[in-house]
Parts: structure tokens; C-alpha cells; sequence
């Protein structure tokens, strides 16, 4: 599980600005919310953000899901002289030259790891791995930007093929992984397996992922169906799935690097469609998925993280999670979360002020993105306010600007033409 993870001088994000999951409240009876370690820490399993629009609350799941790209990708999709794909802090005049950071801690088999990075768009200027096997941080390894490597006094095996084979440009771990470092691989594999990739509101690939999920398993057919069924979608009875090749002129258009990669994957380059089966008064009729609402869809393409989530122990991010969503049918999707999966987490945005008053969200899962007058954004859980009363509606309280994350607006006046 992640307990936190900092991001420095990437996007709209310029000084250092840590995202935690560890339980803020204090907490005396076991909850769903919440998992406790071996070390006694309480992580939490959710998290949300709300913010004004452009406050920057999309470039933390952006710039969390960028550093995981790189730390697990980089080896195998960068060339050796490929810049790496970073965006630092763009309105100051310093920044844009200085290294961006990244630095995560979470746990795996009941122990601590503290894994940090920091790149520009050229190199890897520093990069460190250590762990807790009791309560003493110990060294695995560090990197300096000059490519020396240091590695911890009980690290066996492949050292040195494993710093002659990273360049400037891909993460150590990542070569570790890939050159199959006993405890290199472990903690790299525990990352993958940790992270899904962020889902945007206009992710238009979900849906294609959904259907071959439930054309190829049955077994997921059935739960979506049940989900949907749970979720008042009752009158859905069946979905009917087809696939078909892509059209070659698409296919010429991509090179057969990128197409071999993506095989790898497990890209089958398929199209597929559906048909939705309804059931009124005993009888049955079919509409094309495009004809669903898009709160039917929106829902049955969460329903994929969800799953994913619950059977593998996943942190899934979700950007705008409320978007063509009833209020309620978020809080049933929240609602099932939190009952299923003992060590998944969600990180999502928001802008469903209700959600703050529900008892779905605890004050230490809720946080807010604030843009200062010089575009760089920070973030602050209730938690991190003092004087805030138990029986003070959070809604209200966020309304009022209290938090200083309501967006603030001028009248305007338009001209008039004669």
C-alpha cells in the first residue's frame, strides 16, 4: 500500500507538496477506511481533491502517473538519447531548468520502502531506493547524476552489470527489473502491480477494455451485470458483445516498432462493439451501446478500476470521478469500494460538494487544490486547518471559503452593440 507520495517542480506544482494516506484522526476501532501495517501505521484507502477548475487538482494524478510511467516504462519505450518526457514548473525563470522530483513511500510484505527520483528533461540527476526491516532506514541503493552508484552493505548480486546498463535517461530500478534483481524485480514488480494508469473523463480506450474484459471472462460479464443491477440499472439484462479487426489503413499508419510493443501488451488492434440487452414487461430489446446514457456508460467503464482494484490490491486515479454520474450513484460506487478490496486505494477529483458532508468521507481523505497568485499550486487536507468543529457542515465551510479553494468571480458586463 502507498502511505505517501511528493512531487516537486513538475506541471503547476513548484515547491515540494506531499499527498498523504496516513491516517490524520485518531482512530481506535477498526474501519473500512483504513489499513493498519506491521510498524502500526494506519494507511488510509481513499482519498479525494476538490478544487477551482485550472487549481491544479488534475496535475497531481498527471504528474503521480507520469514519474510511474518513466520509473517502470522508461527502459523499454526511451532510445538512449531520448529526452525524457517532463514537465517542470513553467512561470518562474528558474524552474524550467532545475530537476523535477518524485518520491514515494509504501509497503510491501508488511515493510517500509522509500523510493525518490529527480530528473530533467536530459538525465537522471539522483535516484535512491531504501527500506525499513525494522524501525533503522537502510540503503538498497543511490545514484548520482554522474552516473556513480552506491549500493547498501547487504545488496548481493548483478551490481555492476546493472549500473554499466542504465543510462542517463531510464530509471535504475527499472533496469534492475529487467536484468531480474532478486529485491530490485520484488520492489518493482510490487509498484506495478501497486498503480493503475489514470482514467480522464474522455478516456475513450475504457470502454474498448470493458468489452474484451467481459467477452473474453465470463465471470466479469456476470459481476458487471450484477453491479448494474445493484446499481438500479435493473432493467439491463445482457451484453452482447462483437469484435472485429481494425481497418488496415489505420494499421499502415503505425510503424511496426509500435505495433510490436503494443502486441506485447496485449493490444489484439480489435474494435469492439456492443449491444445492450433491456427487459421490459417480459420482453427483451437490443441498443447499440452508443444509445445508453452516458451515466450508464461512465459507470460501466469504472466498473474495470473497480474490479481491478479489488481483486489485485490496486491504487486506481480517477480524474473528474463525478463526471456524468448521479450524486448517488457515485456514492454507491464509492459505497462498494470501500466494502470490497482490504488493500486497494482510490485517489480521485471532484467537484460534488455533497460528498464532503456524506459519511462516505472521512476530513483526513479530503484535500484541496489551491493555486497561488504565481500559478503554483498547493494542497491541503481539512485536517491541516485548525478550529474546525465535528458538527460544522464541510460543504458549507468550503462555500464560505474557508478552506480558500472556492473559485471567486467578477460580474461581467457586456458591451452592447448598436
Amino acid at each position: 500500500m502507498i502511505q505517501e507520495f511528493s512531487l516537486t517542480n513538475i506541471l503547476s506544482i513548484k515547491e515540494t507538496q506531499t499527498m498523504s494516506f496516513e491516517v490524520a484522526l485518531k482512530d481506535s476501532e477498526p474501519s473500512r477506511h483504513w489499513v493498519e501495517m506491521p510498524d502500526k501505521t494506519k494507511i488510509l484507502r481513499m482519498a479525494c481533491v476538490y478544487g477551482a477548475n485550472a487549481s491544479g487538482k488534475t496535475n497531481l494524478l498527471e504528474a503521480y502517473d507520469l514519474f510511474m510511467d518513466f520509473i517502470l516504462d522508461g527502459f523499454t519505450t526511451l532510445k538512449p538519447n531520448s529526452p525524457i518526457p517532463v514537465n517542470p514548473f513553467h512561470f518562474d525563470p528558474e524552474t524550467p531548468h532545475e530537476p523535477s522530483s518524485f518520491e514515494i513511500k509504501f509497503y510491501v510484505d508488511g515493510h517500509r520502502y522509500v523510493y525518490s527520483i529527480s530528473m530533467t528533461k536530459n538525465q537522471v540527476t539522483n535516484e535512491s531506493l531504501h527500506w525499513y526491516e525494522t524501525t533503522q532506514k537502510k540503503l538498497i541503493f543511490s545514484r548520482e547524476a554522474n552516473g556513480e552508484v552506491k549500493w547498501g552493505t547487504s545488496i548481493k548480486g548483478g551490481k555492476k552489470q546493472i549500473a554499466d546498463m542504465t543510462k542517463q535517461n531510464v530509471a535504475l530500478l527499472n533496469v534492475g527489473a529487467k536484468l531480474d534483481h532478486s529485491l530490485l524485480s520484488k520492489v518493482y514488480q510490487s509498484l506495478d502491480t501497486m498503480t493503475s494508469s489514470l482514467i480522464s473523463p474522455e478516456s475513450g480506450s475504457l470502454m474498448q477494455q470493458v468489452l474484451k474484459l467481459i467477452s473474453e471472462n465470463p465471470e466479469s460479464k456476470s459481476e458487471l451485470l450484477k453491479l448494474l443491477s445493484n446499481a438500479n440499472f435493473n432493467n439491463i439484462q445482457d451484453i452482447l458483445v462483437e469484435s472485429s479487426d481494425l481497418p488496415q489503413d489505420f494499421l499502415s499508419i503505425v510503424n511496426q516498432e509500435s505495433i510490436d510493443s503494443l502486441q506485447k501488451e496485449g493490444i489484439d488492434f480489435k474494435r469492439w462493439t456492443a449491444q445492450i440487452v433491456h427487459g421490459f414487461n417480459g420482453t427483451t430489446y437490443t441498443l447499440p451501446i452508443g444509445m445508453e446514457s452516458a451515466g450508464t456508460r461512465r459507470f460501466m467503464e469504472l466498473a474495470l478500476p473497480l474490479f481491478d482494484s479489488i481483486r489485485h490490491g490496486r491504487m486506481f486515479l480517477i480524474d473528474e470521478i463525478g463526471c456524468s454520474l448521479h450524486e448517488e450513484l457515485l456514492e454507491y460506487f464509492i459505497d462498494t469500494f470501500l466494502d470490497q478490496g482490504h488493500t486497494s486505494q482510490l485517489l480521485f477529483t471532484t467537484h460534488i460538494l455533497d460528498l464532503m458532508d456524506s459519511e462516505l468521507v472521512r476530513d483526513d481523505e479530503v484535500w484541496f487544490a489551491i493555486k497561488d497568485t504565481q500559478g503554483s499550486t498547493e494542497f491541503n487536507s481539512i485536517t491541516d486547518y485548525l478550529g474546525i468543529r465535528k458538527d460544522v457542515s464541510r460543504k458549507k465551510l468550503y462555500e464560505a471559503n474557508r478552506f480558500g479553494a472556492k473559485p471567486m468571480f467578477k460580474r461581467m458586463v457586456f458591451r452592447k452593440v448598436d
